[in-house]
């Protein structure tokens, strides 16, 4: 039958009528939508994709759910508010322990991991965007901190306490000194982590112990193991010093009331992995009271226009057991040349990623590119140290003053296989017991740079640095380091009372090209002690900058006149117009 024209159009708009709610349903403007972009962020379709593997697009909406894997984020997208699929991510790890968080771009508000799980992307097409000052959080908990009934002899297993701390067998204690670890008096030498009496930098001997017997209605904890620090002291009784040594202007504590135990509920066998986090201005991990984790191939970058003025870190984790961050990059795309400044500045406000107060956790494989310093193993002031940890294979570029930073009270850390370019200094370590050891480092700077932490005449730029007389007990081998003021600098603080006595430094095998300097000893002149810094110095191979050029070589070895004790042997000279200071 011929339709006329009018019945025609009339048919098209009933049937138009008929579907337009579809129409609308699969195009509603979902937070996630392909077609909506936001401040800041790029947009929420995958790279070179506008239909499919799109967080939220619109093919998506309309297919049906039961398609998505078990695992996947889409499936809780009914949590998705405002734009922000925290609450998603929430609900998707309530229902499970893994989420798959596919490509696109998600705006993501901070979002709190349980123990037993893990959240995983497609790598670099899987972009979250921060809608606050962190992003991800895996933290745990330690309860109230119970003093010691008792003195706990050194290096022992078992701790008396004044009461229960609800602890079973298989329980994880923190156990925290009584002692500051950089205080000198009442120490054996091998102890003394160094110090600053005028910054007072006070950091405790701590310690993660697992519970083996538990008896004494609870008061009385046998660990599995002995203690590796001393000092676990009921109170100070039998302390002979005052609180704060003649001369300390800091208010930080030299000693605590007693020795504690906290009794840790830690967060535990975490992982993330595979994902970009977009335009960070925080921290897109943070962690604290975790054992077993894992930080896994996970980008954070910023931009330089959104760096803070105030200080930016991109991971923080703390109070970690066995921990480990690895192959991740750090992004943070400034020009050093314009960071260098010329005056006391605190180039802390730029820790990139940094692990404190932690037991036997690390990174490895990582990447950095813009720092205060780039991976930071360190204490907590009035806290804990950190024992067993490690940088291994990383890269560090443009790090203003380290690409790997050891703090003082760290005990026993591994820095080995990394390469640090362009940097105020390669490696600095301050912690007892380092090894470092088959490093690259190629400053790059002009041995005239002087900014407040590479001052010419405390050595300058450095490849590797000893830093104030707390780098008790450490080996130095099998390291490249070019193009530094100072190929290997030992030296006190910065301030005019440190103390600078003890050494045991070995410094073996390592090849240095095109420096001003191999190795150097640098003491302020205000700094007298005992000066039995026992340096060895055998089996490597100086070569100095040539003649004319910015690096041309001077003093192979610079030594300090007062100390005794070096053992010099073995090694091979070139390009320099002496070998060593004072002769020996």
């Amino acid at each position: 039958m011929k339709m006329s024209r009018h019945t025609v159009v009339l048919a098209a708009l009933i049937i138009f009528a008929m579907i337009s709610p579809f129409v609308f349903l699969a195009c509603d403007g979902s937070p996630s939508s392909s077609t909506e972009t936001t401040a800041g962020d790029p947009g929420t379709t995958a790279p070179g994709d506008t239909t499919s593997g799109v967080a939220g697009s619109a093919a998506e909406t309309t297919e049906d759910i039961s398609s998505l894997a078990d695992n996947d984020i889409r499936r809780f997208r009914d949590k998705v508010k405002a734009g922000d699929w925290g609450m998603a991510l929430t609900a998707a790890l309530e229902a499970g322990d893994s989420v798959y968080i596919p490509a696109g771009t998600y705006r993501m508000s901070s979002v709190k991991i349980p123990s037993g799980k893990t959240v995983y992307g497609d790598g670099d097409g899987t972009k979250i965007f921060p809608l606050g000052s962190i992003l991800f959080d895996i933290s745990g908990s330690a309860g109230e901190e119970i003093k010691l009934a008792e003195d706990m002899p050194d290096f022992s297993d078992t701790v008396k306490l004044t009461k229960s701390s609800g602890a079973k067998e298989g329980d994880l204690i923190y156990l925290m000194s009584q002692r500051n670890c950089t205080i000198l008096e009442d120490c054996t030498y091998d102890w003394v982590l160094g110090r600053s009496y005028k910054s007072g930098v006070a950091c405790f001997f701590a310690e993660f112990l697992t519970v083996a017997e538990v008896s004494d209605g609870g008061r009385t904890l046998r660990a599995s193991g002995a203690t590796v620090f001393p000092f676990y002291r009921a109170d100070g009784s039998h302390e002979s010093v005052p609180r704060k040594p003649a001369g300390t202007v800091s208010d930080y504590p030299y000693m605590r009331d007693g020795a504690t135990v906290r009794l840790v509920r830690p967060v535990h066998d975490v992982t993330v992995r595979d994902l970009t986090v977009i335009e960070c201005t925080g921290s897109a991990v943070v962690g604290s009271w975790m054992r077993d984790c894992v930080i896994e191939r996970v980008t954070v970058r910023t931009e330089e226009k959104k760096v803070p003025k105030a200080g930016l870190c991109l991971l923080r984790i703390s109070e970690a057991l066995d921990c480990e961050v690895r192959g991740c990059s750090f992004l943070v795309p400034q020009k050093p040349a314009a960071s260098l400044h010329q005056k006391s500045e605190n180039y802390g406000d730029y820790n990139i990623a940094r692990i404190t107060r932690s037991y036997r956790s690390g990174f490895d494989g990582c990447y950095s590119d813009f720092s205060t310093h780039a991976f930071l193993i360190g204490k907590a002031h009035k806290n804990g140290t950190s024992y067993g940890c490690y940088v291994r294979n990383c890269t560090a570029e443009n790090a203003i003053w380290g690409g790997v930073y050891v703090s003082g009270g760290c005990y026993n850390t591994e820095i080995t296989g990394n390469t640090v370019k362009n940097s105020g200094r390669g490696l600095v370590a301050a912690g007892r017991k380092n090894y470092i050891a088959d490093n690259d480092i190629t400053l790059s700077l002009s041995p005239l740079t002087d900014y407040y932490y590479v001052r010419r005449e405390q050595g300058g730029t450095a490849g590797i640095a000893l830093i104030e007389g707390c780098a008790v007990d450490t080996v130095v081998e099998n390291n490249r380091v070019s193009e530094a003021a100072t190929a290997i600098l030992i030296r006190d603080g910065y301030e005019e009372t440190n103390i600078f006595e003890y050494g045991d430094i070995t410094v073996r095998n390592n090849t240095v090209t095109d420096c001003v300097r191999g190795v150097m000893i640098y003491r302020h002149e205000a700094n007298v002690g005992e000066k039995r810094l026992r340096l060895t110095v055998t089996g490597n191979s100086f070569s100095g900058g040539a003649s004319g050029t910015r690096f041309a070589g001077k003093t192979a070895i610079v030594l300090d006149p007062e100390t005794t004790g070096e053992v010099i042997k073995d090694n091979t000279f070139s390009n320099f117009t002496s070998e060593i200071y004072p002769a020996r």
